[in-house]
């Protein structure tokens, strides 16, 4: 009876501390989100000032070498129902949809996506990345904000060094794919690397990501509203030479954008404790005591 109770007693010593060398990290990747988009599209440009002219209701481009001017420049093109930014773990998480999806289908056989969740235990650091599809090349500067917010009412902001943007794409490693592929940053992709705020309480979080973009002191940004309709063009008589023609409307400057995640397009991030913590010297005191243990048994056996 006493050997028996010897051989459960180590077991569970032996069994105790392989569970506690047990935690990692994960990574949560589900089925994605899903918005409808329209037929309009537009566009955002980013031109040289070089190329533009000052109108009398601002900057703008003349209207003889417009198209050019515009074909030539770094462009972003969506429909009004994209998501601009996604705050996603991964590329793989989020999916688009055209408008005739939603439009010819029953709503109960559309898809339904619980998005996806980032989870850290409270020693990690707090690691997320999404795709900023609006990224222009040749920006000047791009301000990042992350926020952290709980159905307390709560909201850490993340800035500055705590944020970057991946200029080159395929700078930094996201994750290994369901292939065993991995799977690298595209240009554009802004990341949140950072250590837990020490006020930061162990919960669940929603997280969201904004972006805004600055031309620089020698380039301007242009939005083209609808690219159904035509570029509106006026012209004005001058002394030299006789006509001036400029863009007039659907055409709008700006030296900075602005991007946000549209309202509902959230995700999950959870911040978490570790369950079963036991420090390197309880361990090897541990394993001291176990291979101890086995070694009597066996002197009273001989």
């Amino acid at each position: 009876m006493l050997k028996f109770r010897n051989r459960v007693l180590l077991l569970v010593v032996m069994s105790g501390m392989l569970y506690s060398t047990i935690a990692e990290s994960a990574l949560i990747r589900s089925g994605g989100r899903g918005s409808p988009t329209s037929t309009a599209p537009q566009s955002y440009y980013l031109i040289n000032d070089a190329d533009t002219v000052m109108g009398p209701y601002g900057t703008t481009l003349s209207a003889y070498d417009y198209q050019t001017v515009m074909s030539q420049a770094p462009k972003y093109g969506f429909t009004s129902g994209n998501q601009h930014l996604l705050p996603v773990p991964g590329r793989g998480c989020y999916q688009e949809m055209d408008y005739d999806t939603y439009n010819n289908t029953p709503p109960e056989y559309l898809p339904v996506w619980g998005g996806c969740s980032y989870e850290f235990y409270t020693d990690e650091n707090l690691f997320a990345f999404g795709s900023f599809f609006a990224y222009l090349v040749g920006a000047a500067s791009y301000d990042i904000t992350w926020t952290l917010s709980n159905a307390a009412g709560q909201m850490w902001q993340f800035t500055d060094a705590d944020t970057s943007i991946d200029h080159t794409g395929g700078s930094q490693y996201l994750y290994t794919d369901e292939y065993g592929y991995q799977e690298y940053s595209e240009q554009g992709m802004v990341f949140l690397n950072a250590a837990i705020p020490f006020d930061m309480p162990v919960g669940e979080y929603s997280i969201t990501v904004d972006v805004t973009m600055h031309s620089g002191s020698d380039k301007t940004f242009f939005y083209y509203q609808d690219e159904h309709s035509g570029l509106s063009v006026d012209c004005m008589t001058v002394t030299n030479p006789d006509d001036f023609c400029f863009i007039s409307g659907g055409l709008y400057a700006s030296d900075t954008l602005t991007f946000s995640v549209n309202q509902g397009f959230t995700e999950t991030l959870r911040i978490m404790a570790r369950s079963q913590e036991v420090a390197a010297p309880a361990m090897a005191g541990a394993w001291a005591f176990a291979a101890l243990f086995m070694f009597q048994r066996r002197r009273r056996k001989l």
